[in-house]
């Protein structure tokens, strides 16, 4: 059987052949790290990939940003009625979670969230000194 130079050495076709099979194995396998480790803890549930919007659940509403109006004035805040005790982007990872009471999307846990003057059908959420506006 015929040999070939591989950088500067002389490797039998075969040993080329079953070094090329196995990288192709382990670059598969890296690949689908996340997977894997995904059925390992979640072994009941499919991993899906997930499109999060930008919300927060309160009292059996979705409050969502719309990035349209985005912002609040201060002087629009009324009273502070409380805070995310959940973030669900990159801790949840099968689309079956419902989500309780103060969980948010994109929000950090203890998140501020307050209620603004004259618009019962919206909140605040204060991040960086800045108020942004959730509507249901």
């Amino acid at each position: 059987m015929g040999s070939i130079d591989f950088w500067g050495i002389r490797m039998k076709k075969n040993y080329l052949i079953i070094t090329g099979i196995i990288v192709i194995i382990l670059v598969v396998i890296a690949c689908s790290w996340k997977s894997l480790w995904a059925i390992k803890y979640y072994p009941d549930r499919n991993y899906e990939l997930i499109s999060w919007i930008d919300c927060v659940y309160i009292d059996g509403l979705t409050y969502t940003k719309n990035v349209a109006t985005s912002t609040v004035n201060e002087s629009e805040i009324d009273k502070e009625i409380g805070i995310v005790k959940f973030e669900l982007y990159d801790s949840i990872h099968y689309s079956g979670y419902k989500m309780k009471d103060w969980d948010a999307t994109f929000l950090n846990v203890n998140t501020k969230l307050f209620t603004i003057k004259n618009d019962i059908h919206s909140i605040a959420a204060l991040v960086d000194g800045i108020y942004y506006k959730y509507t249901i």
